[in-house]
């Protein structure tokens, strides 16, 4: 049986039955350490779904540091959208079409509410880096009073 017990951010105690370690979470690496000998305890995966605000959203497209992929179905996207997003719905998804977007940089994803943007990032998710997308889509955009374009 283990228990983790928190002892404030990214520290606590692990209780196995071998005993008990103080340890330590490197956020970077999401790698538990053994703060009194340094040594690696468990490796811990790393979530491959975070969900991010709008408002987030909105400063990552003025840092014109990522991508932004909207999902939802060509129909959804022409009738409206999200400024500077590009679609590439769900239906037809595929890593490679992603990666060749993306361009090397970060891509978020969105759709309507949430629910095929989490499936996307699931789906692009490498293993490596979390994989972002817009939590309540352009519904929480526009609740937030984001602009959107409309045809």
């Amino acid at each position: 049986d283990v228990h983790w017990d928190a002892q404030g951010e990214g520290q606590g105690l692990l209780i196995t039955e071998g005993g008990l370690s103080r340890l330590s979470m490197k956020s970077a690496s999401k790698e538990l350490v053994n703060i009194q000998t340094g040594e690696q305890e468990k490796k811990v995966n790393t979530p491959a779904v975070i969900g991010i605000s709008p408002s987030e959203l909105q400063e990552l497209l003025s840092q014109e540091s990522i991508v932004l992929i909207d999902v939802r179905e060509l129909h959804e996207f022409e009738a409206e959208r999200i400024p500077q997003a590009i679609n590439l719905p769900l239906s037809v998804f595929n890593a490679e079409s992603v990666a060749k977007v993306a361009n090397g940089k970060e891509v978020v994803f969105h759709c309507r509410s949430g629910h095929r943007s989490g499936i996307a990032s699931k789906k692009y998710f490498d293993g490596n880096q979390s994989q972002k997308h817009l939590d309540g889509g352009i519904i929480a955009w526009k609740k937030d009073g984001l602009k959107t374009i409309t045809n």
